[in-house]
């Protein structure tokens, strides 16, 4: 039977009101991915309604520390005058014991409450988008700006204080930003887990950012730059029309007054390919798609290949490689295929 929670029951959770069972129905309850978006949602709307709250963990949990304690002793005001201790200390006896085990299961109880939330900080603090394999997406963030997700990418946007206390988001995949300039001047950061930092205050570009490297296009305005891991001490600045690429082993390379057409043709679903390796073909494949294709030959992954692709089905480009190159495709299983040099029958 699955654990039906209501708005009232959660929010007489967050106010320390809810009861036993009712916290292990609610941590039941959270187990279904489907009710921790609506859990987020009632969350920001009781912090909205109790903005002048702050929490003072330090006394709770003296408070916590004193209850126990406190069911673990009895109370302090039992007289013991006219007492029969041999009756009474076996008695006193077995409610202390049921005490310290209930409030057993209670710290027990809530160490694995704030041990599931610690868990799940980053879902309650952050909204995550995510965009499938083939799939392009156009969200628009808090703040007014506009954000295009290419396929196989996630961008994390935090819940609460975005476009009031800070603008930063987290970049894994590609997406082309049109950030709106604030009144205040506010920046725009985006970070990736490969370190990169692109900091702007209203412009529009791509940032690329997988496991073979990442990639900032700038279309428009000012961008600053901060990689750690390409050995950059100071903020790199571009212009428009610049390119920078940051390869896995951390080599930076600027290129300026670049034709910016083929680094955002995805937005369409569009490839534009200028002697374009196989190899680098397939790592395209592969995150945009979810297809793998194998070349055991180092000089087939070396060839290069050209044209623009309308692509819906990523079988159609692989077939159009296949051809223009005189090279033969294995389909291997559902989603990965072999590329080699066609066999040459014996006489």
């Amino acid at each position: 039977m699955k654990a039906e929670i209501d708005k009232h029951t959660l929010f007489n959770f967050f106010e320390g009101k809810a009861t036993l069972m009712q916290r292990a129905l609610i941590q039941k309850w959270l187990e279904e991915e489907a009710n921790q978006e609506l859990y987020y949602q009632w969350t920001e709307e009781w912090e909205n309604e109790n903005l002048q709250l702050t929490p003072d963990t330090g006394e709770a949990y003296q408070k916590l520390l004193f209850r126990i304690q406190e069911a673990g002793t009895g109370s302090k005001n039992c007289t013991t005058s006219n007492t029969d201790f041999t009756k009474v200390l076996p008695f006193l006896s077995s409610i202390r014991s049921f005490r310290y085990g209930y409030a057993a299961a209670s710290v027990v109880f809530l160490l694995i409450s704030f041990a599931t939330l610690w868990v799940q900080k980053d879902q309650i603090l952050n909204t995550e988008y995510r965009t499938a394999y083939g799939e392009v997406k156009t969200l628009a963030l808090p703040d007014g700006s506009r954000v295009v997700m290419n396929a196989n990418s996630s961008l994390r946007v935090p819940r609460f204080g975005f476009g009031s206390k800070s603008r930063e988001v987290l970049l894994s995949g590609e997406a082309k930003f049109k950030i709106v300039h604030t009144k205040s001047h506010q920046k725009f950061i985006v970070r990736t887990p490969e370190q990169l930092e692109v900091e702007v205050l209203g412009t529009e570009f791509v940032v690329f950012s997988r496991k073979r490297g990442s990639k900032v296009v700038l279309n428009q305005g000012k961008v600053r730059l901060r990689s750690p891991k390409s050995g950059l001490k100071t903020p790199l600045a571009i212009r428009p029309g610049d390119v920078v690429t940051i390869n896995s082993g951390g080599k930076l390379q600027l290129k300026h007054k670049q034709s910016l057409l083929a680094h955002q043709a995805w937005e369409e679903k569009r490839f534009i390919f200028d002697n374009t390796s196989v190899r680098e073909i397939a790592a395209i494949l592969e995150e945009s798609f979810g297809i793998k294709l194998i070349i055991p030959d180092s000089l087939v992954a070396n060839r290069t290949f050209g044209g623009t692709f309308k692509v819906t089905k990523p079988e159609s480009l692989l077939q159009s490689l296949s051809e223009m190159l005189d090279l033969q495709l294995v389909l291997v299983d559902k989603s990965t295929y072999q590329l080699t040099e066609p066999v040459t029958a014996q006489p």
